[in-house]
């Protein structure tokens, strides 16, 4: 037998071929090499040299023992053991970027895997994820040293895990796989806890627009039911962080992810407080409010764009939320607890907990405002990325071309079409709704926080212009 033949009748690669029929594995390839341009494009254009940010030394130095030490830290374990292996691997931070792109490549491509039971054609689910080589977290983030961009990688893989654990439920790879990429990304950066109450509710409403569509789209009905679905999905998302928080309760007394989320909401919700509030605060956190009133005004005093007035304006907030937290809270509540960082930051959640029960109204106004702006930065951001940018014109002309050729009539989507249409609308409004909600809580939702928020648009803008062109087709 010829080495050819043998090598055609060789067990793994036959397995290889029933996982992946030609049409996937051709889309495979397209998105590789999607990719190879698009980081030829970042480098070329000097979007691939290192940088590093305010954040960056934290992550740098994380204590990754002793255990206690890296327990009681303001960062999460994920992101410095990742940035700390590439650094002992390669031995230069110039290496970073390049696989933190890497990793993002691979996320894109279980995100592939998961979503292409949905498609109708390989093309098309190559073509939707090949969008998310370009997000704008990638073009803005993925040279820096921080967790923006690895964070959104991840999630990007942990929807299409979702998505292959909805079709596929009895694969305990699936469900495995979903586990590992929601501890990951979380880990990684703590604000995408969103992810723990989100995939349940997407679950659930992914079977609901499956049952929906199912009549039309001529594939079977999904084998669990959406209510058991989602109670599988809450716990594979929950138990491994109630696990990690009672590991931090036992080893360093603090139950949760980190000590780290008062910072921020002290920061945001401290802007409602005035002399006049301090009678309203526990007696415990009353010293800290008066040291923070003392440092606000002095800072006041020293720069003047800083005012120490209450203010609801948002931008207002905003342009002074950074200041606040690091230069009036966290060091207040520090001075308070003696440096202990456990501490410091429940005192700060005990204090914007406070704050806000005392002065309800602010916080509900800042709370709709920061909304409306959220929703504002993900539009903005999407009309102007350059997928968007360049596609949207012809995207209106494709439309007005099938409008002439049916006279006027828009014309039936293809039943085909129906469920991958649906679904990633569903995914991408769902994603940014409670990724917004999550981050409003306790920050402004500043463009990088929105740019994460807004992937999912990129891949349903891909469906729109494919929908359009089959109309012309077909017509």
């Amino acid at each position: 037998m010829c080495l050819k033949a043998f090598c055609a009748e060789a067990s793994p690669l036959r397995e290889l071929r029933s996982i992946l029929p030609g049409p996937d594995r051709r889309a495979i390839a397209a998105i590789l090499a999607a990719g190879v341009l698009v980081a030829a494009g970042l480098h070329l254009t000097g979007r691939m040299a290192c940088e590093e940010v305010y954040d960056t030394p934290s992550y740098l130095e994380f204590p990754i023992l002793p255990v206690e030490a890296g327990l009681v830290s303001i960062r999460t374990y994920g992101y410095p053991l990742f940035v700390q292996a590439i650094l002992s691997m390669s031995g230069t931070k110039a290496a970073v970027p390049w696989a933190q792109y890497v990793v993002h490549v691979l996320c894109v491509l279980v995100w592939y895997w998961g979503s292409r039971t949905w498609f109708p054609r390989a093309s098309l689910a190559a073509m939707a994820a090949a969008s998310l080589l370009v997000t704008n977290t990638v073009l803005r983030n993925v040279s820096i040293i921080s967790t923006d961009a690895l964070a959104s990688s991840i999630a990007i893989a942990a929807m299409g895990a979702l998505v292959s654990v909805v079709v596929a439920p009895r694969s305990a790879v699936r469900w495995l796989l979903l586990t590992a990429l929601i501890l990951a990304a979380y880990q990684i950066r703590p604000a995408y806890l969103f992810l723990v109450p989100l995939c349940p509710v997407l679950g659930v409403a992914l079977i609901a627009v499956w049952q929906w569509v199912e009549p039309d789209s001529g594939r079977s009905e999904p084998v669990i039911g959406r209510w058991r679905m989602g109670g599988w999905l809450a716990c594979c998302a929950a138990v491994p962080l109630v696990a990690f928080s009672l590991l931090r309760w036992v080893t360093v007394g603090d139950f949760g992810l980190v000590s780290f989320s008062g910072y921020n909401f002290a920061g945001l919700a401290g802007e409602f407080l005035d002399p006049v509030t301090v009678p309203c605060l526990p007696e415990e956190v009353q010293p800290v409010a008066r040291e923070a009133l003392r440092r606000r005004e002095a800072l006041a005093e020293e720069d003047p764009t800083f005012g120490d007035d209450v203010t609801t304006s948002y931008i207002t907030i905003e342009n002074r939320w950074d200041r606040s937290t690091w230069k009036v809270f966290f060091p207040a509540a520090r001075t308070v607890a003696d440096g202990d960082p456990v501490l410091t930051n429940r005192v700060l959640v005990r204090l914007a907990t406070s704050i806000i029960r005392c002065r309800p109204k602010l916080y509900a106004i800042w709370l709709v405002k920061a909304w409306a702006r959220g929703v504002y930065m993900i539009a903005s951001e999407l009309v102007i990325h350059p997928l968007v940018l360049l596609g949207l014109p012809v995207l209106l002309g494709l439309h007005f071309v099938a409008l002439a050729r049916r006279g006027g009539v828009p014309g039936r989507r293809p039943p085909e079409m129906q469920l991958p249409w649906n679904a990633l609308l569903l995914i991408a409004a769902m994603f940014s709704a409670v990724n917004i909600a999550f981050i409003i809580i306790s920050s402004p939702p500043l463009g990088r926080f929105m740019d994460a928020a807004g992937v999912f648009w990129l891949p349903w803008f891909c469906l729109v212009f494919a929908d359009r062109w089959m109309a012309i087709r077909d017509g």
